[in-house]
């Protein structure tokens, strides 16, 4: 190989180096973007995971109240039915002994006058 040959395929190699330094650069740029965003990915799921946890305990909450209160509907609705039922029958028999009175007084005044006279 001659100098001036040499000298050629130097120069070619330092060039070769240069294209290899900057696709290296560009592709090490390009690994850190990618671990910059899973590093966000990851931080924003977990994030959401805490939101929905807190979520998921709001609505246990909630359930919770509300199997409470059915609970105490249910029981208050059972109370409120035997009471009516009670209720019910009483005003039956109030209205049965005054209809029953006003019937009797009704036939005693047409009645008992004649025999009184």
């Amino acid at each position: 190989m001659t100098p001036a040959e040499s000298t050629h395929v130097a120069v070619e190699l330092e060039k070769l180096r240069g294209t290899l330094e900057a696709g290296f650069a560009r592709v090490d740029g390009s690994l850190a973007l990618l671990v910059q965003r899973s590093d966000q990915t990851d931080r924003q799921l977990s994030e959401q995971r805490d939101t929905l946890k807190h979520v998921e305990e709001r609505v246990d909450g909630a359930e919770a109240s509300i199997k409470v209160l059915d609970a105490a509907s249910a029981a208050q609705a059972a109370k409120s039915t035997s009471h009516d039922t009670r209720l019910s029958a009483v005003e039956k028999l109030g209205w049965t002994a005054l209809g029953v009175g006003l019937v009797g007084s009704a036939a005693a005044s047409i009645l008992l006058p004649p025999l009184f006279r």
